[in-house]
């Protein structure tokens, strides 16, 4: 029998969720050989990150204030939204690449002076 477990929903990316860990080790020590785990909360956060991604959701933001901004009627809550998407400054997809790589990098995370070139 082949068994996926996944992650619940994400609530803080910074700590990992142990109970599957712990069940996928008691599932293979009682023979489940097939068991395995998939965390897709890091896979969507991945996903979230890609230059592609993020230049699709730059592309629909646009669109979206296009929409909204074209129409003389929108209801408060898109009024509010309106407002937020016109605040964001949108990240140039190659810079949150660079940032990536460098969390991803240990010494390059633990290298003081590419966080104060940052700054």
């Amino acid at each position: 029998m082949k068994i996926t477990l996944l992650y619940p929903p994400l609530d803080d990316p910074t700590t990992p969720y142990h109970a599957n860990a712990y069940l996928l080790g008691t599932l293979h020590g009682n023979g489940f050989a097939d068991a395995t785990m998939r965390d897709i909360n890091i896979e969507f956060i991945n996903y979230c990150l890609e230059e592609d991604t993020v230049t699709r959701f730059h592309r629909e933001r646009d669109r979206r204030l296009a929409d909204m901004g074209s129409r003389a009627d929108i209801c408060l809550a898109e009024q509010l939204e309106y407002l937020e998407l016109w605040r964001y400054d949108p990240i140039c997809p190659e810079d949150l690449t660079r940032a990536v790589r460098a969390l991803r990098s240990r010494d390059d995370f633990l290298d003081y002076q590419l966080y104060k070139l940052g700054s």
